[in-house]
């Protein structure tokens, strides 16, 4: 594989360097003593074989010729991008070679897009340097000031229609009769009710506004009454039923 190599010299790390350009340079220590490295350059071989567009270099350390006092725990892996060390990994295991490898390539791909626009933007300059005038230094966007309050729509609320005292009256009424009862009111039971309305109706006790001015209206007697003992009335209905009227006090 054209990119994996084995070094055994300095000078064979500073080639592939001067020739990698913008490409990864990932580099692995390696010393066939310790098994676990023995481990980890299988793994490293493998990412070399699915990441062709990076260069992986296997640093054989029995047989180096040059420094590398940095590294005392092995295995270990470096990675670098136009001659800088931009990461570094030590340990063996598969899936932290391969996210570190991954890694690698992202920051190089973010890095060479920048480059990439850069150069675009520079030769656009030079076309048309009118729509693409040089600036002598960067200048940081100012952000969008927000507003100062965003007031939410809301639904006005619809006020209940004020309806006459008299109408509210008469429905507490039949509220009233509607919680008190257990169903509605039967035909008979309505037309009783009806004959009960008007007796009292006849008796004047309907008309709370009405006042009565003598004891001849208090005392007006229906034909059929009859009068307890203890105050109380019975007035007949049409149908032969009776009401009781108990004395108020």
């Amino acid at each position: 594989m054209n990119n994996l190599i084995l070094v055994k010299d300095t000078a064979t790390i500073n080639k592939i360097f001067e020739t990698a350009q913008d490409k990864l340079v990932s580099l692995m220590y390696f010393t066939k003593n310790n098994p676990q490295c023995r481990t980890a350059r299988q793994f490293f071989e493998r990412c070399a074989q699915t990441h062709i567009i990076s260069i992986f270099c296997i640093i054989d350390i029995d047989n180096f010729e040059g420094d590398v006092g940095h590294v005392t725990n092995f295995p270990h892996f470096d990675f670098f991008h136009m001659g800088r060390k931009i990461g570094t990994f030590p340990g063996s295991d598969q899936k932290g070679i391969e996210g570190s490898v991954q890694s690698g390539e992202q920051y190089v791909m973010r890095q060479n897009n920048i480059k990439n626009q850069s150069q675009i933007y520079n030769q656009q300059q030079v076309q048309q340097p009118q729509m693409y005038p040089q600036q002598p230094g960067y200048v940081p966007v100012q952000p969008m000031q927000q507003p100062v309050q965003q007031i939410p729509l809301v639904q006005p609320v619809q006020q209940p229609i004020q309806q006459p005292i008299q109408q509210q009256i008469f429905q507490q009424m039949v509220q009233q009769q509607t919680t008190d009862s257990i169903g509605l009111p039967s035909p008979q039971q309505m037309v009783l009710m009806f004959n009960v309305y008007q007796k009292l109706h006849q008796l004047g006790l309907l008309n709370m506004g009405q006042q009565i001015t003598s004891n001849e209206s208090s005392n007006q007697k229906i034909e059929g009454e009859e009068i307890l003992p203890s105050g109380d009335k019975i007035i007949p209905l049409e149908d032969g039923r009776y009401v009781l009227i108990k004395k108020q006090n």
